[in-house]
């Protein structure tokens, strides 16, 4: 566990947290670092944080467990290609979702519009 006193802008760390409904773990980088609060920007989405306080933000609580500890610029580049390995399947997969939902829209055209003619011609 990082203390308010390791903590200097620029330094890498390792973020985790664990809440009743979700959790979280990655990189970021320290990009304010005062006597009693700082701020980082996490790898996951590039945003900053907002003012964090090691005294009541980083520990132990109810429904909330956090944990910062240092990293290196390797554990980085490796969560970054993990990541874009990631992101990537994903659009992989919703471009195949997307083709076959275009496919279920044709198909499901072609017959409705046959069944109509089909009906449309009974009637007669």
């Amino acid at each position: 566990m990082i203390e308010i006193q390791q903590l200097k802008k620029g330094l890498l760390v390792w973020w985790k947290a664990e809440r009743t409904s979700r959790s979280w773990s990655y990189p970021a980088v320290v990009t304010l670092a005062a006597k009693d609060h700082f701020k980082v920007m996490g790898f996951d989405d590039f945003k900053e944080s907002d003012e964090l306080h090691i005294s009541r933000d980083l520990t132990k609580g109810d429904d909330c467990r956090q944990e910062m500890t240092q990293c290196s610029f390797g554990d980085v580049v490796n969560y970054l290609k993990d990541r874009e390995t990631t992101l990537e399947d994903v659009v992989i997969k919703k471009g195949r979702e997307l083709t076959t939902a275009k496919n279920n829209l044709q198909s499901f055209k072609k017959k409705s519009k046959a069944w109509a003619k089909k009906y449309v011609a009974n009637l007669k």
